[in-house]
């Protein structure tokens, strides 16, 4: 599986999607993420686990720009950032060792986890995620699994 990010991270610290039990390459639905597919047949659907490892994750945190907005737009927070802006905008480290604020994080950013781990393109041959339905932690990654279509050439342009 290719990422547009993989050059920022060590491979083995790289956002990984398994189906069926086997790697593959993945590409989020952009347009109507989550809702129902359009095309009326040949949409063979299955589930998927995105695998992000905790010190990705890490890196993640440090080289995004996201908490930026957070102070500039205090109206805009969502529940994360006001938990975050109550506890005085704690650290990186104090986030990745508190469980609910990790677990907050999860829900957070689990749509940015999709994004890192898709290849940049779409293709024929990706599978096309459409919904985050759990997450969770397991000690060393943050697990998100959910609902993808299997690759098809035959769909809706609102599905790909």
């Amino acid at each position: 599986m290719t990422s547009h990010h993989e050059n920022d991270y060590p491979q083995r610290e790289v956002p990984r999607c398994e189906v069926d039990g086997r790697v593959v390459r993945v590409h989020v639905r952009v347009m109507n993420f989550g809702q129902a597919w359009r095309t009326t047949s040949g949409i063979v659907e299955t589930t998927f686990r995105l695998v992000v490892p905790l010190r990705y994750v890490d890196t993640f945190l440090r080289r995004a720009d996201w908490l930026e907005e957070a102070h500039e737009y205090p109206e805009d927070r969502t529940p994360f950032e006001i938990k975050l802006a109550r506890r005085d905008w704690p650290a990186v480290e104090v986030i990745m060792n508190d469980p609910t604020l990790l677990g907050m994080l999860a829900d957070e950013l689990d749509y940015d986890f999709l994004l890192h781990a898709a290849d940049a393109t779409a293709h024929a041959d990706d599978f096309v995620l459409n919904t985050v339905e759990r997450r969770s932690i397991d000690g060393t990654n943050v697990v998100l699994d959910g609902r993808c279509r299997r690759p098809s050439d035959c769909v809706a342009y609102q599905d790909v």
